[in-house]
C-alpha cells in the first residue's frame, strides 16, 4: 500500500480542495442565516468575499482576505455568533495565525506552506469539539430516552424522509448512536489507520444530521473532516487541469459554471420572487451527494489508487509535539470547559445534549459539582413579578423567570437603552425578596458589564428537560 509522504503539489492541492469547501460551506450557512437583518454581515461579507475566493482558490491573496473579513464579522458578533460561528471563529484565529507565521518566515504566503502549517490545528479543533459533544452528553436528561435530545432531533430528521414512527422505537437506540456516533469521531480522527473511515464516516453522518435543521454547522464540519483525507483527496482529485467529461470546455469552467449557477439561482429566488433561502437551501440538502459525485467525477485524477492513505501524522503525534499556535486549540478546549467552571452555558460545544451546571451542581454521571472559578452560575435570581414581561421571553417565545443575575441585568440595560422607564422588577435570591420601582435607576441592575463579559458571556435558559423540547 501506497505511503509516501506528502509532497509539496499534495499540500497545494489539499490547500486548494479545503478552500473550496470552506466557500461552499459558507454559503450555505450564508442561506441558513438567511441574510437576517440584525445578524446579515456576519454571513452576507463573508458569503461575497466566499464566492471570488471559489473563483479563484488557488490565490492566498484572495483566501487570507475571506479569513481576515470573517474573523472581524465573527468577532463582532460574540456573544451572539451560534456554535458553528464559534467553531469558524477559532478556524480562522488558526488560519490567520499560522498565514502570519508562514509569511514571516518565508516572506511570501503560498498555499502549500500554508496548509501544511494550519492543518494540524484545524484538526486539533473539529477532535475538540466531538469530545466535548460526546462527553457533555453523558448526563442524566439526555441518557433518559423520555426527554434526551437526541429523541427530539431524530424526530425532526425521520420526518424530513417523511417518516414519522412512534417515538419509543427510536427514542433509546437514537440517545445510544448519538453517543457511540460523536465519540466514535472523536477517538477516530486522532489515529492514521482510522482517520479517513472515520471521516468519510462523519461527512455521512453530518449530511443526516442536517436534515434535522442545522445544515450550516455541517456543511462546515464536512469542509474540516476534508482534513482528515488528506493528501489522499487531494490525489484523488488532481484532474482539474484539462476537458471536463460533461462537455467541450474545460474543468475550471465547468466548476465556475456551477458556481455562478448557483450564486444566480439563490439571489433571483430571494430577490425576485422573495424566496427564503433557508427554504431552498434545506430543498438542495437532499441532492448534495448527487451534486458531489458530480464535482468529483469532472476534478477527478486520471489515475488514482484508492488504497492510498499518504502519510501525514495523526492528530495524537502533533498533540505530542507542541507548537505556539496550538494555544488557539487550547483556549477552544477552554470554551468548552466553561459550563463546568461556572462562566457561560450557551455556545460552549454542549449544543443539544441536555446539559445543565448552574446552582452549584450538574446533572453529569462524571462531573457533579462545577469548579467554582466564576460566580454567574450560582448567583441566580427568580423574577416573581415585572411591569414588563420582556424581562421574561425567552427566544423561542416561552417565559422563564428563573436566570443568572447577569442575564437580568443585561435585560433591563436592554430595555433602559430601548427608552422604557419606571421598570417594575421584584426578584427573589439568596439574599432574600427585592422589590425594585424603578430598575432603570438602580445601581446592582445598571452595573456596566466589561468587555470580556460582553464578547463572552451567554446563557441558556434554566428549567428542567421536558418531553419532545430540546434546549440548545
Amino acid at each position: 500500500m501506497p505511503t509516501a509522504a506528502p509532497t509539496r503539489h499534495d499540500d497545494q492541492l489539499a490547500f486548494q480542495v479545503f478552500t473550496a469547501l470552506v466557500g461552499i460551506a459558507t454559503l450555505v450557512l450564508a442561506m441558513e442565516r438567511a441574510f437576517l437583518p440584525h445578524r446579515g454581515i456576519l454571513t452576507a461579507v463573508p458569503a461575497a468575499v466566499a464566492v471570488v475566493m471559489l473563483w479563484k482558490p488557488s490565490d492566498t491573496r484572495i483566501v487570507l482576505a475571506f479569513w481576515v473579513s470573517y474573523a472581524a464579522c465573527l468577532f463582532a458578533g460574540l456573544p451572539e455568533n451560534n456554535t458553528n460561528q464559534t467553531l469558524l471563529l477559532f478556524l480562522s484565529l488558526g488560519m490567520l495565525v499560522s498565514a502570519a507565521q508562514v509569511a514571516g518566515r518565508t516572506r511570501q504566503l503560498s498555499g502549500a506552506d500554508w496548509y501544511r502549517a494550519s492543518a494540524p490545528v484545524l484538526r486539533m479543533c473539529l477532535v475538540i469539539l466531538y469530545a466535548w459533544a460526546t462527553f457533555d452528553k453523558l448526563n442524566t436528561d439526555f441518557l433518559n430516552p423520555a426527554v434526551s435530545c437526541a429523541r427530539a432531533l431524530t424526530s425532526q430528521m425521520l420526518g424530513r424522509f417523511f417518516v414519522h414512527p412512534s417515538a419509543d422505537l427510536y427514542a433509546a437506540p437514537s440517545v445510544a448512536l448519538t453517543i457511540l456516533a460523536e465519540g466514535g469521531l472523536a477517538i477516530g480522527l486522532l489515529f492514521r489507520r482510522t482517520r479517513r473511515v472515520t471521516a468519510l464516516f462523519g461527512m455521512v453522518f453530518h449530511w443526516f444530521l442536517g436534515f434535522a435543521g442545522y445544515w450550516g454547522f455541517s456543511a462546515t464540519m464536512m469542509a474540516g473532516l476534508s482534513l482528515f483525507l488528506f493528501p489522499a483527496a487531494a490525489r484523488a482529485l488532481d484532474g482539474h487541469d484539462g476537458r471536463s467529461p460533461f462537455g467541450p470546455f474545460s474543468r475550471v469552467a465547468f466548476n465556475r459554471a456551477m458556481l455562478v449557477a448557483f450564486v444566480c439561482a439563490v439571489l433571483l429566488a430571494k430577490f425576485a420572487f422573495g424566496v427564503d433561502p433557508n427554504w431552498l437551501g434545506l430543498k438542495v440538502w437532499y441532492f448534495i451527494p448527487p451534486i458531489a459525485a458530480i464535482l468529483f467525477w469532472n476534478n477527478r485524477a486520471p489515475a488514482f489508487d484508492w488504497r492510498d492513505t499518504g502519510n501525514e501524522p495523526p492528530v495524537w503525534w502533533d498533540i505530542a509535539h507542541p507548537r505556539a499556535i496550538y494555544l488557539i486549540a487550547l483556549v477552544h478546549f477552554a470554551n468548552g470547559l466553561s459550563p463546568y467552571l461556572g462562566y457561560k452555558t450557551e455556545y460552549s460545544y454542549a449544543m443539544y445534549s441536555n446539559l445543565r451546571t448552574e446552582g452549584g451542581t450538574t446533572n453529569h454521571v462524571l462531573w457533579k459539582t462545577p469548579l467554582p472559578l466564576a460566580h454567574y452560575q450560582t448567583d441566580l435570581v427568580t423574577v416573581v413579578a415585572t411591569s414588563d414581561t420582556v424581562l421574561l421571553e425567552l427566544p423561542d417565545g416561552t417565559r422563564s423567570n428563573l436566570m443568572p443575575r447577569y442575564v437580568l441585568q443585561q435585560r433591563v440595560q436592554r430595555l433602559a437603552s430601548a427608552g422604557r422607564a419606571n421598570i417594575l422588577v421584584v426578584y427573589t435570591d439568596s439574599a432574600g425578596r427585592h422589590e425594585i420601582g424603578a430598575a432603570e435607576k438602580d445601581a446592582g441592575l445598571m452595573t456596566a458589564p466589561s468587555f470580556v463579559e460582553r464578547k463572552l458571556l451567554r446563557f441558556r435558559s434554566i428549567g428542567p428537560a421536558k418531553a419532545g423540547q430540546c434546549e440548545h
